[in-house]
């Protein structure tokens, strides 16, 4: 009883997921109405995310040996975090994963494997809620955060300054088109030169060829004028030889 005459309040059980653990001296600062971990950062915290609290008042820890069915219901309360599933790759909330691709999932697959690795982490029954593991939960969540855009943080003069660099390189993009395009019409314009040529060049193996056969055509004229001058002549002889012989 305290001096007030009011009755000392009893040792409560806080529950989280399936775990049942006794508030006492050494684990629990009755100012501060929090769960300390003796000076160590409790393993299942996300580093940049700050989670929507549900109990003692602003600040959240819970026991190192929080199961991860209690850490998917944890992270329900932080819908506004946007992750990219890693099951199957769309943008979404912690909530809505959590409603229809973490629960599901893990009703189907198996509880000895992490969900957000796809099952390259393992572990034996019953270790799922081990401090390891859930930490090893946790680093694959951070994996799929979607971090926003840096324009959104930046102060005007950087706003500024990222806008002069953005037309900057819109104005080379524009450049660069101008170019690639002035060479297109150069290329289509040597492609036409070299068709002409090739037509040119067709032309005059056409005119090549007339020669070479109106030059065969004289060879055999030739040939023929030669084979009678040989005709001719031994005709020639022989009625020469004939003469002599009648002188």
């Amino acid at each position: 009883m305290s001096h007030r005459g009011e009755r000392e309040p009893k040792e409560r059980t806080v529950r989280h997921g399936r775990l049942n653990r006794r508030r006492s001296g050494e684990g629990y600062d009755k100012k501060k109405g929090i769960l300390r971990n003796e000076g160590k950062e409790p393993a299942w915290m996300v580093g940049s995310i700050e989670f929507s609290s549900c109990c003692y008042k602003d600040q959240y820890y819970c026991p190192l040996n929080m199961s991860v069915k209690t850490l998917y219901r944890h992270l329900k309360l932080a819908s506004d975090i946007p992750i990219r599933c890693p099951l199957c790759n769309e943008p979404m909330t912690v909530n809505h994963f959590y409603h229809h691709h973490a629960l599901e999932n893990h009703r189907l697959q198996s509880r000895k494997q992490c969900l957000f690795c796809k099952g390259e982490a393992r572990w034996a029954y019953g270790e799922k809620n081990r401090p390891d593991n859930v930490k090893h939960v946790v680093e694959c969540l951070k994996r799929f955060v979607i971090i926003a855009n840096e324009t959104y943080v930046l102060s005007p003069k950087q706003k500024n300054v990222m806008n002069q660099i953005k037309e900057t390189k819109m104005a080379q993009e524009a450049l660069w088109k101008c170019k690639v395009a002035e060479g297109k019409a150069e290329r289509d314009v040597l492609i036409i030169e070299r068709d002409v040529l090739k037509m040119e060049k067709d032309v005059l193996k056409m005119e090549r060829d007339m020669l070479k056969t109106k030059e065969t055509e004289l060879k055999t004229e030739r040939d023929a004028i030669k084979t009678e001058r040989d005709c001719l002549l031994t005709e020639n002889a022989r009625l020469r030889s004939a003469l002599r012989d009648l002188a």
